[in-house]
């Protein structure tokens, strides 16, 4: 499951990534106390609104042809009711990830593997000792097996004497 977790964490922060990216540099509206002499091309600006009764807070503004022209009044009342939550979406996310992951294991053929059980009856029968007791070295290298390869007048016979002068 760590491998899922570890998922969602890239996916989240690689769409953080690409949203800030998105978005970065673009300054569409700014809230002022009153407004400057000149604005901004493309840019609208929130003044604070005098009447707050019906949650008018801001008037909006826009700088338009060397004048100030007045677009509305926002109301700042969002309802995000129908939006997911972020913990909803984290779930949503990872409930999805996670039967993406158990359909692929229901449909993947398992069939060719060695289920644990038999891998421990295995272990279990297996006697290692044993194997090792009856494969001694001595069973391959024995010093009669070796005269079917070097007999003795393949050697030259030396004396003390010349072994000694080879060490002078």
């Amino acid at each position: 499951m760590a491998g899922t977790q570890e998922l969602v964490t890239k996916v989240k922060a690689y769409a953080t990534a690409a949203a800030q990216s998105a978005v970065a540099g673009i300054e569409l509206a700014t809230v002022v106390s009153e407004l400057p002499e000149t604005g901004e091309a493309n840019k609208i600006y929130l003044v604070a609104g005098e009447n707050t009764e019906d949650n008018n807070i801001y008037t909006e503004y826009v700088y338009a042809n060397n004048a100030w022209e007045k677009l509305g009044e926002v109301k700042l009342d969002v309802d995000l009711s129908d939006y997911y939550t972020k913990e909803e979406a984290d779930a949503a996310v990872t409930k999805a990830l996670n039967d993406t992951l158990a359909d692929y294991a229901k449909s993947t053929d398992l069939s060719d593997y060695a289920k644990e059980s038999e891998l421990e009856s295995y272990a279990k029968t297996t006697d290692l000792d044993a194997y090792a007791k009856e494969t001694e070295l001595e069973d391959y290298a024995k010093k009669d097996d070796l005269s079917d390869f070097l007999t003795e007048s393949d050697f030259e016979k030396i004396t003390a004497d010349e072994i000694d002068a080879m060490f002078e």
